[in-house]
């Protein structure tokens, strides 16, 4: 087996010790913390779905109120409503499968650098190749910036490169995505 300069998980190129060692250690730490946060807005979004907007969730936004307590003439934060103990119950579940389903994921997948390239020739093709010219056009075409007074198509050149843009992003999607999925069933 002949090994290369690179790897392509940058704690591979570590040389084994201490380093190495304390660097994976942190990174454990990092991760735990971040994947919190980066989880954070798909439950928003989920349990949102399930259990409805946040308004008509008491667990999201409980009703505060002071309350001057008449024998000590002091002021005391208070929460007003019960606190539905079932649907902290359901909301913790549906965060428990989320991070399972995210541990399958990571567990399954052969290779962490074939993911990023596989989620990186997806999304960078949509959001830099397919969305732009469809936005594009269709905020002129509303504007009604493709045709002039008489109904005749005017910027055709214009048109053409967004449709010439938009077609290599669904190539190069269809092809990125075909190329990674094909790297993971084979590794």
């Amino acid at each position: 087996d002949e090994k290369t300069c690179v790897q392509s998980n940058v704690i591979d190129n570590l040389t084994a010790g201490g380093l190495a060692t304390t660097v994976k250690l942190l990174l454990c730490v990092d991760l735990l913390f971040t994947s919190i946060m980066f989880l954070y807005p798909v439950n928003e979004a989920i349990e949102e779905q399930i259990f409805g907007p946040p308004k008509a969730n008491p667990m999201r936004s409980p009703h505060v109120s002071f309350v001057l307590d008449e024998e000590e003439g002091r002021n005391h934060l208070g929460v007003c409503g019960q606190l539905d103990k079932w649907i902290t119950w359901k909301k913790n579940m549906v965060r428990t499968c989320l991070a399972v389903a995210v541990a399958l994921v990571a567990h399954l997948v052969p290779s962490f650098s074939l993911l990023t390239g596989l989620t990186g020739g997806f999304g960078n093709n949509i959001l830099g190749f397919i969305l732009p010219p469809v936005y594009y056009w269709t905020l002129k075409e509303k504007a009604g910036a493709w045709v002039d007074e008489k109904g005749k198509r005017i910027r055709v050149f214009e048109q053409g490169a967004l449709l010439f843009t938009f077609l290599f992003g669904c190539f190069f999607l269809v092809l990125s995505t075909y190329s990674f999925i094909a790297a993971i069933a084979s590794s």
